[in-house]
């Protein structure tokens, strides 16, 4: 079996300026690819992320380890992000603030619990309760429960820690209406 290729290939590769929902710039290098068969022209393209381009720079400049500030960006996050959106996940967080390893899920959690006390001194719901643990059946991780037992917000039996979530979830939505 014989195969024969003909036509002409035309291959593009520029910068592209993406803005995701939550407002952060990204650069992607796409690449297009055009094969042209006579007539006929078939159309490739593929978004390849640039994790050193200058503005993917300046966002985590932006967002430093410091807990505090991170926790402000985090906040805003969770106050942006349209309700159809949550809960979001302590990965997709980390992604979205565009965070760089190492311990971005580590960094998110303790800019979680800080956003918890911040609530609990202010007498506002916790929003960090729309963060949630990927393996936690649409729970947040286990700290979330222990930071609040603490923080005397919820009771100290896990049994009834599902029930006080859901309510408290049922708070913050109500509180960004």
């Amino acid at each position: 079996m014989r195969l024969m290729f003909r036509g002409l290939v035309v291959l593009w590769f520029y910068d592209l300026m993406v803005r995701p929902r939550n407002g952060l710039k990204l650069v992607a290098h796409e690449i297009r690819v055009k094969i042209f068969f006579g007539r006929l022209r078939r159309t490739s393209s593929c978004a390849i992320l640039d994790p050193d381009h200058p503005s993917r720079r300046e966002n985590r400049m932006a967002k430093p380890n410091d807990p505090g500030t991170l926790a402000a960006h985090v906040r805003r996050l969770l106050e942006v992000t349209p309700s159809s959106q949550l809960p979001m996940t302590y990965q997709q967080v980390a992604e979205s603030l565009g965070l760089a390893p190492p311990r971005t899920i580590q960094r998110v959690a303790m800019a979680l619990e800080s956003l918890m006390r911040e609530d609990a001194e202010q007498g506002r719901p916790f929003i960090a309760a729309l963060v949630v643990s990927r393996r936690g059946e649409g729970m947040p991780a286990r700290g979330f429960f222990d930071l609040a037992v603490a923080l005397g917000r919820f009771p100290d039996e896990p049994a009834r820690h599902e029930e006080w979530y859901r309510q408290e979830v049922e708070r913050v939505m109500a509180q960004r209406s």
